[in-house]
């Protein structure tokens, strides 16, 4: 199951009509059924149940389709489970796996692979949001210095209380 929101209603109904193509494309990979629900507005309530207004008249819209996937292998369906992230999965046959050494290694790979591309994803917006808070720093006209790696918690903590031992 492959769930979408966004807008409009119509652009997200052709792109997961797209996404399933794309889908049936990757090597050792058959769709053999597909059927994509008609979008449904999301509703946003607030506290007390009343329906909020959409923000600039622009609504969101949820589609989701329920797809049958045939697979060469286990390593097939993970590689699509990391690739694409379905919302639900549900393995119907075979009902038991046996797997070898090599299969195990393909699957702890695939994983690892992803784990380190999240991992470097993180680590740039990290350097990315430390870089531009210097430069706000900088162009805000502050004169101290801060650790090096400190966050903005840190840095407000530590200018209290340097202010209270004055």
């Amino acid at each position: 199951m492959f769930e979408m929101l966004g807008r409009p209603k119509e652009h997200i109904s052709s792109a997961m009509e797209q996404l399933i193509d794309v889908i049936g494309k990757e090597k050792g990979i058959v769709i053999s059924k597909k059927t994509v629900h008609e979008p449904k507005v999301v509703e946003q309530k607030d506290k007390e149940g009343k329906l909020i207004p959409a923000i600039d008249g622009g609504e969101l819209f949820t589609t989701f389709s329920e797809v049958e996937i045939e697979a060469n292998n286990i390593v097939d369906i993970i590689r699509l489970s990391f690739k694409y992230m379905p919302a639900h999965i549900e393995v119907t046959e075979p009902t038991k796996f046996s797997f070898d050494n090599f299969d195990i290694n393909a699957i702890v790979n695939e994983i690892l692979g992803k784990m380190h591309h999240y991992d470097a994803i993180a680590k740039s917006a990290l350097l990315q949001n430390q870089y531009m808070a210097k430069q706000l720093e900088a162009l805000s006209g502050k004169s101290e210095k801060k650790t090096e790696g400190e966050t903005p918690a840190e840095e407000d903590k530590a200018q209290k209380t340097k202010k209270s031992k004055k």
